[in-house]
């Protein structure tokens, strides 16, 4: 069994720690017989039979570039554009007719639209409604009807649904994967750390 020390990932710091907890789900997954532990040094150690760290590091770089582009197209934020699906609309009923017009006019702003998380693939669904946490509410007294919207709130690490002003979380991680495609010798540096930075 081979053994890799990822020496730039460690508890010490919560964004050591996620970065951790990434490896360890994007790894897991594509080696189920890997085993993940922090050795006395508090370093992320991964052990499994015939390892190479130049395919993990590409492994794990397409992970993630991969996870980022799909989260950051799927929730990318619309301000002003409007939904534009034909009435009734699947995700906003008849709430967003406007005067003659024949298609939705409510805002494109989907990831607060429970209707538009069954739309996403399995995974960015349970990520959508991380994201947009209805609060608790007592049962109906009568049917709802199309028109009447659900009231959601906002998880509280993601006010406003991540795409409050000008700090989206979204955008953030758009621009985050484009430096990391240009910038290929920072992943390795930032798991595995070998005298100066390049």
């Amino acid at each position: 069994m081979g053994e890799i020390v990822f020496t730039g990932v460690s508890p010490r710091s919560l964004g050591d720690l996620l970065k951790g907890y990434g490896i360890m789900a994007i790894l897991g997954e594509l080696y189920p017989d890997a085993l993940f532990w922090w050795d006395e040094a508090y370093h992320l150690v991964m052990k499994m039979p015939d390892i190479q760290k130049e395919s993990i590091q590409e492994r794990l770089r397409d992970g993630l570039l991969e996870w980022a582009q799909k989260v950051s197209r799927e929730f990318k934020p619309r301000r002003s554009q409007k939904c534009g699906r034909n009435l009734p609309c699947p995700y906003h009923g008849m709430s967003g007719k406007r005067g003659n017009q024949e298609t939705c006019q409510e805002s494109s702003f989907l990831i607060r639209t429970p209707a538009f998380h069954d739309a996403l693939e399995p995974e960015l669904a349970l990520f959508a409604r991380a994201v947009a946490v209805p609060p608790f509410q007592p049962p109906p007294t009568r049917p709802s009807t199309p028109q009447e919207k659900p009231q959601l709130q906002p998880h509280p690490l993601f006010p406003s649904y991540g795409q409050e002003g000008s700090g989206n979380y979204f955008s953030q991680l758009d621009k985050a994967t484009k430096a990391a495609q240009e910038a290929e010798a920072d992943l390795a540096w930032s798991l595995l750390p070998r005298g100066r930075r390049p």
